[in-house]
């Protein structure tokens, strides 16, 4: 056997990842080289496989475009007298150009936002509006798909890669006015990311196994030393995740068990909401829209001296469904669009033409939706089950699991719902992440198969609907769920609905408002089953997304928050996370990210379904756009857009 480190360590973690699903076969992949072959093997010849793997897309070069140009000269060029002085050094200074004036308008899904603290949200959108108020120390520029600076111009790292050195710019001020310094930087990591009363999903892109959380500690007024116990290779993915907040503001509100930071940052109290990005907020009318303003401090700036943001307002627009913003895109309601809906395709093609917007074809989504079953065995408060005893077993049996798998035509969901735009997919990383993407085992669209597993649990006895009954004469059905505001997701469990009853399984549909979905997902845990999707993280290493694919993570959809993992499978899974986040080498934890795909998809806790195809749209009114695959694909530079009829 080879005696590479990483290697000898990966083959012990499929025995054990063998051992605790019992399909991988011994002489498939116990030798290291054979894990390097497994990945472009037929995933047939795994058990429970129904066809061939996929193959992963090819690499395609990023082209950078050059920044627009405009006239420096023009009066509405010159910065407006709102801006604070503000001297900050070093300064962050962009290539980019523009003029002042106008507004900029986003037209965004949801009714109501719950709360704007960066560190207690979790939904996409509150998560990406965040960005709008608040800066991180580590920003990612999403056209070159790589890490740049931001509150801290430079960082180091130390040898043995354990200690990172962060240095913060100089007079860099929050939008009451207050500086920032190494003590603000420090009271956000120790005293309410790394919090144990303070439930929130950053803290699980820390977590390396059992290892202790990093120190963070101040080492001058604008430096800030992080010390880790264990090598964490995605250390600096988990920093540009936190959004620093002010200590002046918030240190009387992290104490106790229920801390009042909880609750900060409500719609309630917007003066409360003090960060150092771009923008303010004004206003918030729930059902309507949020406005901004520039933030007066802002410290951004442009290298010819012009300060940073352009717009004198910017809207985010609440709109209830998909649908509806399309029509009120369509109907110059706004000016960006990301995400449009695959079936309102041909309403956007055909409206280009006339000149007025752009549509952005971008390609398939790093995006996925996935369908999931509650195998949280959890009570209530009131000390019933989340979950119905008889359900949750049927739930937790992996040829239930696999049965509905069989049983879905994810080919046909993407002819009939997807109009053919979209792939089918089988594991959890879109062919799109080019760097991540590797085949795994597919539960191809097989009924005989699907019929055959539920079989053998004993579900044979039907009644005169042909719906299968247990042992206690007890319909074989589940509730279905998904967020009435997505009208494509509610076709596709109603395809659901019919897939299931043709192997005798009933599917009751739930449409309900997002709130209420994200409401499950967070606190309560009662839903029986849920079709969702999973937004990409930026950047899209799939370690980005510790806080789904760990057991104790807050979002690990189907039993989240373990206290320590519940079956054998999800501790090895767990340990296969925990090596490949102590490798460096993006090549060396590509072999363990393939483990983890496969016995992902052997378990089919989440059952993946497809990534469907991305579109965006712009006004041509918008300046210094520049379209991304990666969320918020057209407005992910915000502070660089501006209006170019100032209106």
């Amino acid at each position: 056997m080879s005696k590479h480190p990483v290697l000898t360590h990966l083959a012990s973690a499929v025995l054990l990842l063998a051992a605790c699903g019992g399909e991988i076969p011994q002489g498939k992949l116990v030798n290291p080289a054979d894990v390097k072959r497994a990945a472009d093997a037929k995933a047939a010849a795994h058990a429970g496989s129904g066809g061939g793997a996929e193959e992963p897309a090819a690499d395609e070069p990023i082209v950078v475009k050059p920044y627009e140009k405009v006239d420096l000269k023009d009066p509405r060029a010159a910065v407006p007298a709102m801006f604070r002085p503000v001297q900050v050094e070093p300064p962050l200074a962009s290539e980019v150009q523009g003029l002042y004036g106008g507004t900029l308008t986003l037209g965004l899904l949801g009714e109501s936002v719950d709360t704007f603290n960066p560190l207690t949200s979790n939904e996409a959108t509150s998560s990406e509006l965040k960005s709008l108020l608040f800066d991180s120390l580590v920003g990612y520029d999403n056209e070159r798909w790589e890490h740049a600076p931001l509150l801290a111009w430079k960082w180091e790292v130390s040898p043995d890669e354990l200690v990172w050195t962060f240095h913060l710019r100089k007079g860099v001020r929050f939008s009451d006015g207050e500086e920032l310094t190494a003590d603000d930087v420090v009271f956000t990591f120790m005293k309410t990311v790394f919090n144990e009363k303070v439930p929130n999903s950053d803290v699980d892109g820390f977590k390396v196994g059992d290892a202790p959380l990093p120190v963070f500690e101040k080492v001058d007024a604008h430096t800030v030393r992080a010390t880790c116990s264990v090598v964490n290779a995605t250390f600096l993915i988990a920093v540009g995740n936190v959004s620093i907040v002010p200590e002046h503001r918030w240190r009387d509100t992290v104490t106790g068990d229920q801390p009042a930071y909880n609750s900060a940052m409500g719609p309630e109290n917007l003066e409360a909401i003090v960060g150092t990005g771009p923008y303010r907020i004004v206003s918030y009318r729930p059902g309507e829209k949020i406005e901004y303003q520039p933030n007066p401090w802002s410290w951004r700036t442009t290298a010819s001296g012009q300060r940073l943001p352009f717009p004198d307002r910017f809207v985010a627009k609440l709109v209830k469904d998909n649908s509806t913003r399309s029509l009120q895109f369509l109907g110059e309601g706004f000016d960006f669009i990301d995400g449009i809906q695959v079936s309102d395709y041909n309403q956007f093609d055909v409206k280009e033409k006339e000149g007025w917007f752009d549509l952005h074809r971008l390609g398939t989504s790093l995006n996925v939706t996935w369908l999931s079953f509650n195998q949280n065995p959890n009570l209530r408060p009131d000390g019933t089950p989340k979950v119905l005893p008889y359900k949750l077993a049927w739930f937790q049996d992996v040829r239930f699991r696999r049965a509905i798998s069989h049983a879905v035509d994810r080919d046909l969901l993407v002819k009939n719902i997807l109009e053919g735009r979209g792939s089918a997919i089988y594991g959890d990383t879109s062919k799109a992440n080019r760097a991540w993407y590797a085949p795994s085992t597919r539960y191809a669209y097989d009924p005989a198969k699907s019929n055959d597993l539920l079989d053998r649990m004993g579900l044979t006895r039907r009644d005169a609907d042909g719906i299968r009954l247990d042992s206690a004469g007890r319909r074989v059905s589940f509730d279905l769920m998904t967020n009435a505001e997505n009208a494509l997701r509610c076709k596709v469990i109603d395809q659901v609905k019919r897939f299931c009853a043709a192997v005798g399984v009933d599917v009751q549909l739930r449409q309900v408002a997002f709130q209420e979905i994200s409401s499950q997902l967070d606190d309560v845990h009662t839903w029986e089953a849920i079709v969702l999707g999973w937004a990409s993280g930026v950047p899209p290493d799939p370690l980005n997304g510790k806080n789904i694919h760990l057991s104790s993570g807050r979002l690990h959809v189907h039993y989240p928050m373990q206290e320590k993992p519940f079956r054998q499978w999800e501790a090895a899974a767990d340990g296969v996370l925990g090596q490949m986040s102590q490798i460096t080498s993006e090549s060396e934890r590509k072999l363990w990210w393939k483990v983890f795909l496969e016995v992902s998809a052997l378990q089919q806790s989440t059952i993946f379904l497809y990534s469907p195809n991305e579109y965006a749209a712009t006004r041509k009114r918008v300046g210094n756009v520049r379209p991304s695959l990666l969320r918020p694909q057209t407005w992910w530079n915000f502070d660089e857009l501006w209006a170019r009829d100032g209106e």
